[in-house]
């Protein structure tokens, strides 16, 4: 099971599907590492880093960490 973090914690803990892909994900792994997939990027992170498990910690985790970019 994938310790999710950010936007992606906040999509499964509230229920909410993404209408599309994120391109950039985070979890909580073991030691700190990036990996880019075919225009995806998985950011892992040390539990340190873990933010406090509210609506408020993950969204202010995603705004710093996750790339959001507007597509209109």
């Amino acid at each position: 099971m994938v310790n999710w973090i950010g936007y992606q914690w906040l999509a499964e803990r509230y229920g909410v599907s993404p209408v599309q892909a994120f391109r950039t994900d985070s979890a909580i792994a073991k030691s700190r590492a990036t990996v880019r997939d075919e225009g995806y990027v998985h950011e892992y992170y040390m539990p340190v880093a873990r933010p406090a498990d509210t609506f408020a910690g993950h969204l202010t985790f995603a705004f710093k960490h996750e790339a959001f970019i507007w597509n209109f």
